[in-house]
C-alpha cells in the first residue's frame, strides 16, 4: 500500500497493479498531502517485489513519508531513501525501519504497517 500523497513521481502507478484505491481523512492538520489522502493497494509477484520497492522509492518525495509491502513471510517499508525488509515478527528488525520512521518524524501511530498481521 502505499499513498498517492507521497509521490513525487506519480507514474509510477502506471507501473503496478492496483487493487484498489480508497480516500482516508487523516486528521492531521498542518502535515504534507492535505486534509484527504489516497491509499492505493497493489498487489504482484512476490519474486518482484525488492524490484517494486525500488521503483516506489525512487519515486517518492524525500519527507517522512513510507509505503510498505506484504510479503508472505516477509515485510518491505519504503522510503525515499532508504529501504527495509525483514521477517515479520521479528521484534529486533523491526526495530531499524522504526527507529528510521521516528527520525523522520513519522507520528508513532503511524508506524503500524505490520497492522494487517498482528
Amino acid at each position: 500500500m502505499l499513498l498517492q500523497e507521497s509521490l513525487e513521481d506519480a507514474s509510477v502507478l502506471e507501473k503496478l497493479n492496483i487493487t484498489s484505491v480508497e480516500t482516508w481523512e487523516p486528521g492531521e492538520r498542518g502535515k504534507p498531502g492535505g486534509p484527504i489522502w489516497t491509499a492505493t493497494f497493489f498487489e504482484g509477484a512476490e519474486a518482484d517485489a525488492d524490484a517494486t520497492a525500488e521503483l516506489i522509492s525512487r519515486a517518492m518525495k524525500d519527507l517522512y513519508w513510507y509505503a510498505n509491502i506484504h510479503c508472505p513471510d516477509d515485510e518491505i517499508v519504503i522510503f525515499a531513501t532508504k529501504i527495509f525488509r525483514y521477517v515479520r515478527g521479528d521484534a529486533a528488525a523491526r526495530k531499524a525501519p522504526e527507529d528510521y520512521a521516528r527520525s523522520l518524524g513519522v507520528p508513532e501511530h503511524q508506524i503500524d504497517w505490520e497492522r494487517d498481521f498482528e
